[in-house]
């Protein structure tokens, strides 16, 4: 992880990340006002879409491991597993995955669950990352990237039998809107899955530190407001989902463990002194104009907050929700 991040970091050295940071604070500002995060978020993933992939991997969420010294590449791989054996998926479905970034779970439910599956974000770059990346696994007939908003997908009614949000309701302040949406491109009887991160029940809005972590991590990622479960279920069943099971998957080992785990990683995400070098690296132009700033607020600064809002119990990122359109 470590080699695959500093060749990233290498390759954006031409790149002003002040502009990109003083940008994100504008726009999050603007959504602040409208309520409308659609552009900060597509211009957050125009940025980040490419770091998340070489860096991280399938997509900007996490899964709890089965064991204790799973890698994290499996643990992700079984999440999307189980949550492709929670839809039933096979050769006869027609899957959508909502806010699916460069594809990477949309091609492995493609390739080794057979299903036809299109995936639907915000961000022209992912767009075209994606479907690069689709068409080198030899997946194009089957699996696509398409551009649109989740609040007005581009597609008919009834278009899907299938549906799964993996860390995308987030990025939507009424979640009434996407899931109309949502339930109006399935098919009657299909299925949708969402695992979430979510506000837990525990978070305390009058607590200046439950506050803090919250606003610096919605900040960070250009969310509104995160919901909790409660909130999100209310809404499925205002538009007409219905909630067939809810659990949280964390069992003997968190949902952050990965983070934790590695304790190098875990060590240089903390340590001041990493956050010096880096402002001797920007100073003599070995890392990009305004790395410092980017990585104490996009990078480092948002593994921080995710890790302290787990520990504190106010954030939970393992929820797995399964919901049913009725048939008619």
């Amino acid at each position: 992880m470590i080699t695959t991040y500093l060749r990233l970091v290498v390759g954006w050295r031409g790149k002003n990340l002040n502009a990109f940071c003083d940008e994100h604070d504008r726009l999050f500002k603007e959504a602040l006002k409208t309520g409308d995060h659609a552009e900060a978020v597509s211009h957050y993933y125009d940025m980040m879409g490419a770091l998340i992939a070489a860096y991280y991997g399938d997509g900007w969420h996490f899964a709890p491991p089965e064991f204790k010294r799973q890698k994290r590449e499996d643990s992700m791989r079984a999440l999307h597993l189980r949550m492709g054996h929670l839809l039933k998926l096979d050769g006869d479905c027609k899957v959508l995955d909502v806010g699916s970034g460069v594809g990477g779970i949309t091609r492995r439910l493609t390739k080794e669950m057979g299903s036809e599956c299109v995936g639907l974000t915000m961000s022209s770059e992912e767009v075209q990352q994606g479907n690069e990346l689709t068409e080198k696994a030899g997946l194009a007939e089957r699996c696509s990237i398409v551009q649109g908003d989740c609040l007005a997908m581009p597609f008919e009614e009834e278009t899907f039998n299938r549906a799964y949000a993996i860390y995308a309701l987030k990025y939507y302040r009424d979640m009434h809107d996407v899931l109309s949406e949502v339930h109006r491109v399935l098919e009657p009887g299909g299925l949708f899955a969402a695992y979430c991160l979510c506000r837990s029940n525990t978070y305390d809005g009058s607590n200046e530190q439950h506050k803090r972590v919250a606003s610096e991590f919605e900040y960070a990622c250009a969310m509104p407001t995160m919901h909790t479960e409660s909130q999100i279920i209310q809404a499925a069943n205002g538009v007409g989902l219905e909630l067939v099971s809810s659990e949280d998957i964390s069992t003997e080992w968190t949902w952050y463990h990965h983070w934790t785990n590695d304790r190098l990683l875990y060590w240089s995400i903390r340590s001041r002194f990493v956050r010096f070098m880096f402002r001797v690296g920007e100073g003599i132009r070995i890392l990009p104009r305004g790395y410092s700033r980017f990585d104490s607020t996009f990078v480092g600064g948002t593994v921080r907050l995710i890790v302290e809002g787990g520990k504190m119990g106010i954030l939970e990122g393992s929820r797995l929700m399964l919901f049913r359109k009725p048939s008619l």
